[in-house]
């Protein structure tokens, strides 16, 4: 299954005067992706390794805080299996939105991260939702004000993958600000 496409809205970076911090997290085999605007926070996979993905926590300063926006963007444990340790009560992490396909999977830790966003959904009122419909209701691109005021186009993979049309349905969706090339 494709992954979701999401972009920040570069004329909102601007308005909210916030840099933009993207660090692409060292966790072996696999992907984590960890993003911040302000206030506003998003993480991208976890990689294979709770211990590592939770030493990357530690250091972001992420216990008792809150994280706007988790992707899972596939289901291979080298991108979710770390997500597990986010999701240790111990760990006081508030998460308002989780997307990934939700399509059936054998794997027993995927399932062990699934049960702890069920149950976080009933407690802790996170949004969990598929990437194929990722407003709940059909449309194909959902848009999420994040902490901090910077927003979060999440769009549905395009069926047959095509990229042009994905792009295309951001640009018209968004109509985002792009700045002149400088030339060299």
């Amino acid at each position: 299954m494709a992954s979701p496409a999401f972009l920040l809205d570069a004329q909102q970076q601007a308005q909210t005067n916030s840099e933009l911090t993207v660090r692409l997290l060292d966790v072996g085999q696999g992907d984590a992706t960890y993003i911040r605007n302000g206030a506003s926070r998003v993480i991208i996979d976890g990689g294979p390794s709770k211990a590592t993905f939770g030493r990357y926590l530690d250091s972001l300063n992420l216990n008792n805080s809150t994280i706007d926006v988790v992707i899972l963007s596939h289901q291979h444990l080298d991108h979710y299996s770390g997500l597990r340790e986010m999701f240790r009560t111990s760990r006081h992490i508030h998460v308002r939105y989780f997307f990934e396909n939700k399509d059936p999977a054998p794997a027993v830790t995927l399932a062990i991260l699934r049960d702890s966003i069920l149950s976080r959904m009933d407690h802790d009122s996170l949004v969990y939702r598929d990437t194929d419909d990722p407003c709940s209701n059909g449309p194909s691109i959902c848009t999420i004000t994040k902490s901090g005021g910077a927003k979060l186009h999440i769009l549905a993979p395009f069926p047959n993958g095509d990229k042009a049309n994905t792009l295309l349905r951001f640009q018209t969706a968004t109509k985002p600000t792009i700045a002149p090339r400088r030339s060299r």
